[in-house]
């Protein structure tokens, strides 16, 4: 039997309102198409921590600015273990994208084949 993933969430609120931060393969190529690169967070971590926080709204929240995100980001505590949370739930799309378990007896539409090995 498949074992059943909850997707990871973070919930935190912000002047009353409560927010729900996920990522998933729409969210990430959004980040993507807007500059975001998750090898970047070594590169240019001011840039990148702001954008991967900004990014974990998309999926719930896609109509807050940069600008709201970067203040509720500068008002948060345990920035280091926030972060840290964030880059988990977004390797969670990335890695499903490349899943390929599949159960006994499931059959998929799709196959493939190489002309080399």
């Amino acid at each position: 039997m498949k074992e059943i993933k909850l997707p990871k969430t973070i919930t935190l609120e912000y002047n009353g309102k409560q927010f729900v931060l996920e990522f998933n393969r729409r969210a990430i190529t959004k980040m993507e198409a807007a500059g975001f690169e998750v090898g970047s967070l070594d590169k240019m971590p001011v840039t990148a921590i702001l954008k991967l926080f900004h990014g974990a709204f998309i999926m719930h929240h896609p109509y807050i600015s940069e600008q709201v995100s970067t203040e509720i980001y500068d008002t948060l505590g345990s920035k280091k273990d926030l972060i840290g949370k964030l880059g988990e739930m977004y390797s969670e799309p990335v890695m499903a994208l490349l899943d390929d378990d599949e159960e006994e007896g499931e059959e998929k539409n799709a196959g493939w084949g190489a002309s080399w090995q």
